[in-house]
């Protein structure tokens, strides 16, 4: 899947601006300030509705503007063309269209275009708390299976509900077990799917991941994967999984949310059988990060049969040479790259030029006065 063009409205600083870009290599350089990330950002949305940077879309609205608008042409592997288009208004919320269709649910377009991006905040799934490990689990999957999606989406609700419940509980006991008793079963029944669900993807995705990141450490270093579920093999019965509810109500009262669920999930990763987040430097968080993404891309490809679009953010700033050349040689196998860095010197190794086209877009991008979305269609 190749990303044609790119128009932008109101988004960010970028007022009325449309870009045409190569299937190739994109090159997006300019000083800090300018809207690299804000284009990155824009491509994000088109393909999973959403930011990769913020939960509101409301702050990609620039000041004195009250909306903002990103549409996008794509042609895909398989020869068929789309156009999707997402408007977000202050006070009214955010729609998205595809091919001229209003999208009723955001989800529905999840999956669609698939997409990889990696940011240097990234480094944080290796680095950061289990909510940021399985944060990249559901990305990848959400993408790839749709009934995982659902089943995240639906536990999510659960969740909220059975935490609601235990809250409430604090201050009023009556009738807690007839109010929870049905979200006990979905939490049971939702959770397992998600977590078999994990256990076979990671099963897979490791038989991908673990050579590549062999690859870019030149043999010297081996990685591991290992899955640690909330939902012990045991909790696979009802009938234990209720009775391990029941000894742990008091303290889900207590504390007033859910103790049990995939949503407590761990994922290591085990550097020649050292835990990377306590005992990895600073260089092979990177180099497990930039390995995670590059399997995420075939990955995907490999299960939707369609070249995902690859986001880089500035990346380049963050890795020395050796992993840069590492991370470049990777390019002539990738799909459609794009890749923002504020060294306006930079030039990608010209031995990639052989092999694939590389653009370079300068992006110069002063503020301009906010108009009206009417103005701005004439």
């Amino acid at each position: 899947m190749i990303l044609v063009s790119l128009k932008l409205w109101q988004f960010r600083n970028y007022v009325d601006r449309e870009f045409e870009f190569s299937e190739d290599v994109n090159v997006i350089y300019g000083y800090n300030g300018q809207g690299k990330t804000n284009l990155l950002e824009a491509i994000s949305y088109l393909c999973v509705t959403k930011s990769f940077r913020t939960n509101s879309d409301a702050e990609a609205i620039p000041f004195h503007s009250n909306f903002f608008k990103i549409s996008g042409r794509f042609h895909f592997d398989q020869g068929i063309r789309k156009e999707v288009v997402v408007r977000f208004v202050q006070g009214e919320g955010k729609r998205i269209f595809l091919d001229g269709s209003r999208v009723t649910s955001a989800a529905d377009l999840v999956g669609i275009f698939p997409v990889v991006i990696l940011t240097p905040e990234h480094e944080a799934i290796t680095y950061g708390g289990p909510a940021e490990r399985r944060r990249f689990l559901d990305f990848i999957l959400s993408q790839t299976d749709k009934f995982y999606l659902n089943a995240v989406q639906k536990y999510r609700r659960v969740l909220r509900q059975r935490n609601k419940i235990l809250a409430e509980a604090q201050e009023r006991r009556f009738g807690f077990q007839e109010r929870i008793a049905p979200w006990n079963r979905e939490l049971f029944e939702l959770g397992n799917q998600i977590t078999e669900k994990r256990q076979k993807f990671l099963a897979e995705f490791q038989r991908v991941f673990r050579p590549i990141f062999q690859e870019l450490t030149l043999k010297q270093e081996d990685i591991t994967i290992t899955y640690a579920p909330s939902f012990a093999p045991k909790f696979r019965e009802w009938g234990r999984f209720e009775s391990e509810l029941e000894k742990i109500q008091n303290i889900e009262i207590l504390r007033g949310t859910t103790l049990l669920g995939p949503h407590r999930d761990e994922i290591t990763f085990l550097n020649n059988g050292w835990d990377l987040r306590k005992f990895g430097s600073r260089g092979q968080h990177r180099t497990a990060v930039i390995a995670l993404k590059i399997a995420e891309f075939f990955y995907v490809y490999k299960t939707r049969d369609e070249r995902p679009i690859f986001l880089l953010d500035d990346v380049y700033t963050e890795i020395d040479k050796v992993r840069e050349k590492n991370l470049t040689d990777y390019f002539t196998q990738l799909g459609q790259i794009f890749l923002t860095t504020s060294d306006v010197d930079l030039k990608i190794d010209s031995g990639l030029e052989k092999e694939r086209k590389i653009s370079y877009y300068s992006i110069d991008n002063p503020r301009g006065l906010p108009r009206t979305e009417k103005e701005l269609e004439k």
